[in-house]
């Protein structure tokens, strides 16, 4: 019995450490975001935009969602980021959250959700591409590869309220992230 309490113990210990390695990533990657980002953005194209899932795993059509709308998406969220104004600057609108492929990474979020179509994302800044699908790693970009990108949460449908697959989340007004999903992931590393 002891083993299991000290293996708890160990857990425990190395997701408050991945915590405060997110927090540390998270804030350079909002320090990137603040000091940089006339270079985020170059007129209609962010470079190494990526449209990925967000915390629920099981979203498995994200595939077919990129495929159809990814240059739509990327489109029609830049001047959204451009109207967020001094919300988009506000250390306070931003956390880390942990990828749920590879949980030793994690993507800083954005609290309000933006919403393509019936899809709601969440404005990502990460600091990794996907080398393989990235157009602007495959043309040698030497800039770094801290960028812009979403993370599907979900889609609306149709009179329901909550986000759909998962039916859990209804989003605030003006799309802003309920307390109870925006802090979960501190929650989980830290056990506070």
């Amino acid at each position: 019995m002891n083993w299991l309490i000290e293996y708890i113990l160990y857990i425990n210990m190395a997701d408050i450490d991945t915590w405060k390695r997110f927090v540390e990533e998270g804030d350079e990657l909002y320090n990137y975001m603040v000091n940089s980002f006339n270079y985020m953005i170059h007129g209609n194209l962010i470079k190494h935009f990526d449209v990925e899932i967000g915390i629920y795993p099981m979203i498995s059509n994200i595939d077919a969602i990129k495929e159809k709308y990814f240059y739509d998406i990327q489109k029609e969220i830049i001047p959204w980021i451009h109207t967020q104004g001094k919300d988009l600057f506000d250390y306070n609108n931003w956390i880390p959250f942990r990828d749920p492929d590879v949980l030793t990474t994690m993507f800083l979020g954005y609290r309000k959700m933006f919403q393509f179509k019936q899809y709601i994302f969440q404005l990502t800044i990460t600091s990794q591409c996907n080398n393989e699908a990235c157009h602007n790693c495959k043309i040698g970009d030497s800039i770094a590869n801290k960028h812009f990108g979403v993370a599907l949460y979900g889609w609306i449908e149709e009179n329901k309220i909550n986000i759909q697959p998962r039916d859990t989340m209804a989003l605030l007004e003006d799309n802003i992230m309920p307390d109870k999903y925006w802090f979960w992931e501190r929650k989980y590393c830290t056990g506070r």
